[in-house]
């Protein structure tokens, strides 16, 4: 981040951020993570970090980002300045021999095919052609 903010919306901004780029990472080397860390660093020079262990492995965007979001409302935070950002993937595994639970959700199983589809997009036309709409002006600017 460019300076401290007390902006939850924009530190959730930053967490999205790294999450669509770790998560494009992990699909063009064919793996998928079981845990996600986030770490926090503040104004202060504290820091905090806390981990999340997904229901299954994936290298989807929403699984990934679902995880991260959890782990930052869960831990609380009122008024502290953030200073930096940053999202860990760990325990990789080899995405052709790890299972995956079907799942009956139309909306989660759509999200599941466009990641894809967006990765060869931005492949095509330049990264971050196709972006999350809260991303795109930093897409468009870099």
């Amino acid at each position: 981040m460019d300076r401290d903010t007390l902006d939850p919306s924009l530190v959730r901004t930053e967490i999205l951020d790294a999450v669509v780029d770790l998560a494009h990472q992990l699909r063009e080397r064919h793996q998928v993570a079981r845990c996600l860390t986030l770490g926090l660093s503040f104004s202060g020079g504290s820091s905090v970090s806390r981990s999340r262990t997904l229901a299954e492995p994936s290298a989807f965007t929403d699984d990934l980002r679902d995880a991260a979001m959890a782990v930052f409302e869960r831990l609380g935070l009122e008024r502290a300045r953030v200073r930096g950002v940053s999202v860990r993937l760990e325990h990789l595994t080899d995405a052709a021999g790890t299972a995956q639970q079907l799942s009956l959700d139309p909306g989660r199983e759509n999200s599941r095919r466009l990641d894809p589809v967006v990765d060869r997009l931005n492949a095509r036309f330049g990264p971050g052609t196709v972006t999350r709409a809260t991303l795109a002006h930093r897409r468009h600017s870099a």
